[in-house]
């Protein structure tokens, strides 16, 4: 809570109590009314309890500053104790009003109004007054006018809070609406009655003061809670003035009666005027949400997407809305209502269903719905749900049916097809069904079959693995042999090509001309069985040594070839052509051999060519590049060319080229353990191309 709030109710507090001191009549502390108490009551309304303060430094300050011969310490106390008094009466007023209602208080209902009069007004003063008495009895020990005290305190608080609390919380929060001319007319004749009644009644001294009951009433009515308010703030002060200069009927008798007879008068006149005011704005609310709703009906009724109509049970429509008449081909409700005297037979393709229906709706406690066929004007036809209930009486007597009409046509013939598709999808999903079924009983036997199959792969391949492990057994141990072989026999071989020698160099004369023949063959046979050997030797060596590939330009090697060859035959006319780069990943060693030998085989079968031509190249990219060699030699028949990479297989005899046949098995071997291919294509004296490829640097494997 602001501290300002606090100082802006101890100082209103303060000022009207100041206010109501001046209005006193017996003596300087009777007064007819007490404006705090209204606003407390009002800042509680309004703050919450936090305000209890600034109620209680004011009340404290009001009663310190009242007149009186008194000493400080029973002026402290009398100040003390009133002023909790009285901010104790505004909390319980508060809480009163407040602990029954669910919602914001407000002087415009019934109910609040009369809980602010019984318990706000009426009740809570009890407490500020019953505590003032005595307080005020305690300092001046005046115990035989007590009563007389406390009911005036009681009244003026009343009185206070029925007159000041109104005021304040119906004090409007925004501007007031301008008033129309007849509004203002009103508002002055208001004033005017109340100041024709206040000359009568006070100046000229004749007993008609609640003549301004009525028209406190009728401003309450016509012009609202917070103008019934101000008049009746008007009223009292009038009356006090008046009543204080002696005129009027209240300033007649004694001034505590006198004093008695204008709260009372006060009092009742607010009461009464603040609970007619309470009606007529409870009234002008029920009349408004009456209004709205039957604007919001009619707006409802007028404009629904569906047919709404009311009838009579013996069937004569009522009341129809627009979307009713156009779904039954006529142009406006009022041309449907003139034109339809009977319902059944006019509009029901089968009349007798009106009847059951209305029948079946006479015992239901609600809407019933049917699925009906209609006939529009023009004689069409359409399908339509009806929902119908009764209206009846507050006797339980029936007194006209209602209920909607929905065209259903476009959904039922909807219906008509998804129905109709429905029945159809379910034939092909039950065809589809069966051959799916069959498909599967099919694909069943081809997955046995293929198990069955598999399985027969699986023990091939088990075979197949035990006859490679053999064979590579095998191999390795021909391998073996053929190296043992090979090596054992060079020394004999040498050994008799030594004593071939020495038996032609030391027995030339004893041999005679046919023992040396016999030695000299026997020198070319041993020859050429160590020529063989040496074959066999470096084949075998192939298969057992360990393969190094780096990157290498099979171009430069061929060219070393050339030149060794050229040297040795300079008198031979022989062309090469030699690419000028041939890059590869091999082993140099063994890939020298695969050259040498292809070069060596294109140079001695080009030997009965006058003008002999080699060709060194490569063909083709990445994956599809092979390299070859190719001449114009002697060739040979392809129909033979499947023994051509076998050892020791040849296609020519001996006596037209020299060879072992070793060195063509020398490079499939070579090739192979590359990862590579080898192949040759030839024709009879046409020459022939020997072809090999080698893997890309990516797919070089550590073996090969």
């Amino acid at each position: 809570m602001k501290p300002l709030n606090h100082l802006i109710v101890a100082g209103a507090y303060l000022l009207t109590a100041k206010v109501g001191l001046l209005l006193a009549i017996p003596h300087t502390n009777a007064t007819p009314v007490w404006p705090p108490s209204g606003i407390a009551l009002a800042a509680c309304l309004i703050y919450g309890y936090r305000i209890w303060p600034g109620i209680f430094a004011g009340a404290l300050l009001a009663n310190a500053a009242a007149p009186g011969d008194h000493s400080l310490l029973s002026s402290v106390l009398f100040s003390v104790t009133t002023a909790g008094g009285n901010t104790l009466e505004a909390l319980a007023a508060s809480w009163l009003i407040r602990c029954g209602s669910a919602y914001r208080f407000t002087f415009d209902r019934l109910a609040d109004t009369l809980r602010f009069i019984l318990f706000g007004a009426l009740a809570s003063p009890l407490i500020s007054a019953t505590v003032g008495t005595f307080a005020l009895n305690m300092m001046v020990n005046d115990w035989p006018e007590s009563s007389e005290v406390w009911l005036t305190w009681w009244v003026g608080d009343v009185v206070g809070a029925l007159l000041f609390t109104p005021l304040i919380l119906n004090w409007p929060k925004r501007p007031l609406p301008r008033w129309s001319g007849r509004k203002a007319m009103e508002a002055a004749a208001a004033l005017l009655g109340l100041a024709l009644v206040e000359i009568v009644s006070f100046r000229l001294d004749l007993p008609l003061e609640y003549l301004f009951i009525p028209i406190l009433f009728w401003t309450a009515f016509r012009l609202g809670s917070f103008e019934a308010a101000v008049a009746l703030v008007l009223v009292m002060a009038s009356a006090v003035l008046w009543t204080l200069n002696g005129y009027g009927h209240f300033a007649a008798g004694h001034p505590e009666r006198a004093l008695l007879f204008l709260q009372m008068y006060i009092g009742v006149t607010a009461a009464a005027t603040l609970v007619v005011a309470a009606m007529v704005a409870t009234r002008n609310r029920t009349v408004s949400a009456l209004r709205n709703s039957e604007e919001e009906y009619r707006h409802f009724f007028e404009s629904a997407p569906i047919g709404i109509f009311r009838s009579s049970v013996e069937g004569r429509f009522l009341r129809v809305n627009p979307e009713l008449a156009s779904m039954f081909g006529y142009p406006t409700p009022e041309g449907m209502l003139s034109g339809v005297s009977d319902i059944a037979s006019e509009l029901f393709v089968h009349p007798e269903e009106r009847f059951r229906i209305v029948e079946t709706v006479r015992t239901a406690s609600g809407f019933v719905r049917d699925e009906v066929e209609y006939r529009r004007k023009d004689g069409t036809r359409y399908f339509a749900n009806l929902y119908m209930r009764t209206v009846r009486d507050e006797n339980g007597e029936i007194r006209c049916v209602e209920g909607f009409v929905e065209d259903i046509t476009a959904r039922k013939l909807a219906y008509d097809i998804t129905r109709n598709l429905n029945l159809e999808l379910e034939q092909r999903v039950h065809e589809r069904t069966v051959e799916l079924e069959r498909a599967n009983s099919a694909l069943q036997k081809e997955v046995e079959s293929r198990k069955k199959g598999q399985l027969e792969i699986a023990c091939l391949n088990a075979g197949l693995m035990r006859q490679r492990a053999a064979l590579e057994t095998a191999n390795k141990e021909l391998e073996s042999f053929s190296f043992s072989v090979s090596h054992d026999l060079r020394a004999p071989l040498r050994n008799i090509t030594a004593m071939v020698a020495l038996l032609l160099a030391e027995g030339e004369g004893s041999l005679g001309q046919r023992g040396v023949q016999y030695a000299e063959k026997i020198g070319t046979c041993s020859a050429k069985m160590q020529e063989l050997v040496e074959g066999l030797l470096t084949l075998a060596q192939i298969s057992r040594g360990e393969l190094r590939t780096v990157p290498i330009d099979l171009s430069i090697y061929v060219r070393e070839l050339a030149q060794e060859l050229a040297q040795t035959e300079p008198e031979r006319a022989v062309t090469f052509v030699i690419a000028d780069s041939a890059p590869a990943v091999a082993d140099p060693v063994l890939i020298r051999s695969v050259l040498q030998n292809l070069v060596t085989n294109a140079w001695k079968y080009t030997s009965k060519r006058s003008e002999a031509v080699i060709e060194f190249g490569v063909q083709g990219q990445r994956e599809d590049r092979a390299f070859f060699v190719r001449d114009n030699g002697a060739g040979f028949d392809m129909a033979h060319a499947e023994k051509l990479f076998g050892a020791f297989q040849r296609m020519h005899t001996t006596s037209q080229f020299e060879g072992t046949g070793i060195g063509l098995a020398t490079v499939q071997r070579i090739i192979h353990r590359h990862g590579g291919e080898v192949w040759a294509e030839a024709e009879v004296d046409r020459g022939a191309t020997f072809y090999f490829t080698l893997p890309l640097p990516c797919q070089v494997t550590p073996e090969g």
